[in-house]
């Protein structure tokens, strides 16, 4: 068993979380999965994928990788495009992407960013969209 798992530290440790609650302290750590560890404010995907199952993480570790990939050689309709796909393929999130956008005098909304993520994964071959889920018409029925 290791220390700050024995009852007398949890106990000691409980006693001091309360005292230094009540004074306003801000700890810089926090306990994840039951183990303690450094928060981190984090503007990207990969934060959370500590404690996942290891499949799943690397997974999500090789579509970013190959979504990078992607955005390095890929060409572009309009470099707004290429910032939002820049921007996602380094794992920032959506609304952070949407207010820099906002920043840099070309406001986009959320749903138009996941519209251009979309086109660029069905363009590249790394997913398969409907015409519905492009935001593309569909066609006339004759």
């Amino acid at each position: 068993m290791k220390y700050y798992e024995s009852p007398s530290f949890l106990a000691l440790q409980k006693t001091w979380y309360k005292r230094l609650k009540e004074t306003g302290f801000q700890d810089i750590e926090e306990l994840n999965f039951g183990e303690p560890t450094l928060k981190q404010s984090s503007e990207n995907k990969y934060r959370g994928l500590r404690g996942k199952d290891p499949i799943l993480k690397a997974a999500i570790e090789d579509y970013f990788r190959l979504l990078s990939e992607h955005v390095a050689e890929g060409e572009f309709d309009s470099d707004i495009e290429r910032i939002i796909m820049q921007m996602f393929a380094s794992g920032i999130k959506t609304c952070v992407i949407v207010r820099h956008l906002a920043q840099i005098k070309q406001p986009r909304c959320r749903t138009t960013v996941f519209y251009v993520v979309r086109k660029y994964e069905h363009r590249w071959g790394m997913k398969f969209y409907s015409p519905a889920q492009l935001n593309k018409k569909r066609p006339k029925h004759e």
